[in-house]
């Protein structure tokens, strides 16, 4: 052999004239198992493009020559050979690290402000109780109402203050961005994606405190990160945290990214999954081992962003990628307790109608 670099796949060194026997396998995601492929890459069942392919190349044997008379030439020397290069780590990026948009922010902001409220009434009561004492004997009893107003809105503001400032200084999220868009789940970040520490999360709460609704929505359209005024001041990005920013293939492991940085990595996938509604992926739940063993199980928002589920889109190309590097199909299930809130939420508004339809019929004695 003349130590030449030639690619894997050739059959015949174009310097030396070696043969190769060259086998090429690689994961089909039509037959959804490891199949030969031919010279091209592709199913030699169904001609579909393998993935993660592999190829073995093997020097040909050929007969023994027969032995020529003459003088023993001493031993050849080595021909080196150059080591194997790692197969480089590939990267498929899914989701781009910037804010939701308005109508998912808003609903999880409307369960904060429910949250706020049922707080603020202990306070509000407490904050009345100096001013039950009497307006008379206020030099102006007038002023009582601006007082009292006064009062209640620096309740308010504190309230407001330290609610968001505290659960988002330590743990990057609230509740109402926890349960208010549940199964998915927002967090405040850095865009770094780092945390934002306290500082930040009061910078945003206050500008927040003044910052309206409609306000907010357009300021978010409006920038290319989707941030509101709140979001600019502190430098910060209000992200999904169910989303995948990136995933890394490299040799036997897979490192998954998601928008807030969180990453996971597995070894080996024991389960996949991806649930429909309507025919449209929404989320995709893995389940898996990581290098020492230990379970790793994360279920990915796949819904917002991509629409098309299909080899083209970013998500599809997750999937066949996951499927080809460990040999292991997604199943699809259907999202059943869509199915049944629907039925719940049609039961329960039959029931109020026939209550209010029954209701004006009913007398009572006098």
């Amino acid at each position: 052999m003349c130590a030449e670099e030639i690619p894997a796949e050739a059959a015949a060194c174009p310097f030396c004239g070696t043969e190769f026997d060259v086998t090429i396998r690689g994961y089909c995601s039509n037959c959804h198992s490891l199949v030969q492929a031919d010279a091209a890459g592709k199913c030699l069942k169904c001609g579909t493009e393998v993935l993660d392919r592999q190829v073995e190349s093997r020097t040909k044997v050929r007969a023994a020559a027969a032995p020529v008379v003459g003088p023993v030439a001493g031993p050849a020397a080595p021909v080196p050979v150059p080591p194997a290069a790692a197969a480089p780590a590939r990267s498929i990026e899914v989701f781009e690290r910037k804010g939701e948009d308005p109508f998912v922010r808003f609903i999880a902001s409307w369960f904060d402000q429910i949250i706020i409220g049922l707080i603020l009434i202990p306070v509000v009561l407490l904050a009345s109780i100096p001013f039950l004492g009497g307006i008379e004997e206020l030099a102006d009893p007038g002023a009582l109402p601006v007082f009292f107003f006064a009062v209640i809105l620096l309740a308010v503001f504190i309230v407001w203050a330290l609610y968001f400032s505290v659960q988002e200084g330590i743990f990057g999220t609230t509740l109402g961005k926890t349960i208010g868009i549940w199964p998915a789940r927002l967090k405040v970040i850095r865009k770094d994606g780092g945390k934002i520490g306290f500082g930040k999360a009061l910078l945003r709460a206050v500008i927040g405190f003044f910052e309206t609704n409609l306000i907010g929505a357009i300021v978010i359209w409006s920038t290319g990160l989707r941030q509101r005024l709140g979001d600019l001041a502190a430098g910060t990005l209000v992200v999904d945290a169910t989303k995948i920013r990136r995933a890394e293939f490299g040799p036997g492991s897979v490192v998954i990214e998601f928008l807030d940085g969180t990453r996971k990595e597995m070894v080996q996938m024991t389960k996949g999954v991806i649930t429909k509604w309507l025919g449209v992926p929404q989320w995709m739940i893995v389940r898996g081992l990581d290098k020492q063993g230990r379970k790793v199980k994360f279920g990915a928002r796949i819904t917002r962003g991509v629409t098309v589920f299909s080899a083209e889109s970013k998500v599809g190309q997750l999937r066949l990628a996951l499927e080809g590097a460990f040999h292991f199909p997604f199943k699809e299930v259907l999202e059943w307790w869509r199915i049944a809130l629907i039925v719940g939420l049609l039961f329960f508004g039959a029931l109020c109608l026939g209550a209010v339809s029954i209701l004006p019929s009913l007398s009572y004695p006098r």
